[in-house]
């Protein structure tokens, strides 16, 4: 897909009223990707934070997954715009854009009137773990809160 439809699509993205919230976590990840401050990527044209969101990123644990599953299967998805995160990639879906695969805690997060979800099949599993200092042992509250963790992803 050229370069100039995918930021026609992130330019309706920028526009849509009913995505500030994830039109902000958008500017955190532009000024991140930019090198630049929030406020500063806040202040550019809507054409440069349009492209900037439109340049295709594939990363991250899941979408490595996703991209080996579609390379396997002889599968080439025709990307319209590409997001940085699964939040901004359903505001990009509430604002008309097309379709995207997220996370299900996302797909769920998500749901507004006019939206709907479904679960790929077969399901795509991946490990999630939690990190710590092995010379600092986790406290009471975040063993409570990783046992909490892990009922609540069970239940997904």
């Amino acid at each position: 897909m050229p370069l100039d439809r995918r930021t026609d699509a992130a330019g309706l993205f920028w526009e849509d009223e009913h995505s500030a919230d994830q039109q902000l976590e958008a500017v955190a990840a532009i000024a991140n990707h930019m090198k630049f401050r929030p406020r500063s990527v806040v202040s550019l044209p809507v054409e440069k934070k349009s492209k900037t969101l439109a340049e295709p990123v594939h990363g991250g644990p899941i979408g490595s997954i996703l991209s080996n599953e579609l390379d396997q299967l002889g599968l080439v998805l025709d990307e319209v715009v590409s997001a940085r995160t699964y939040y901004v990639a359903a505001g990009l879906v509430r604002a008309g854009v097309g379709m995207a695969i997220v996370d299900n805690f996302t797909a769920q997060a998500s749901l507004t009137p006019g939206l709907a979800w479904r679960p790929l099949q077969p399901a795509i599993t991946f490990d999630i773990n939690a990190v710590y200092l092995r010379d600092r042992p986790l406290s009471r509250t975040a063993s409570e809160f990783l046992d909490l963790l892990t009922t609540v992803i069970d239940e997904v």
